[in-house]
């Protein structure tokens, strides 16, 4: 459900201590495939490129992720 799901794509988020707006929990849940391996896959590729680009997460920076799954 998007519930459940909310609550994942949150968890794994703040593991990785990055806070994330509402807005984009909602695009996320909206675009991302339903699947725990594609969330934890996803949260970890949006946190390395905004690391080694030094920029912050963004709705431009998920759309990039989420095109590339």
């Amino acid at each position: 459900s998007d519930d459940l799901l909310r609550v994942v794509i949150s968890k794994s988020f703040s593991d990785r201590q990055i806070n994330l707006s509402n807005k984009n929990l909602e695009y996320i849940l909206k675009n991302i495939e339903r699947s725990y391996e594609k969330i934890f896959k996803f949260t970890k590729d949006v946190d390395n490129i905004s690391l080694s680009t030094g920029k912050s997460i963004n709705i431009n920076l998920i759309k990039k992720v989420l095109l590339n799954e």
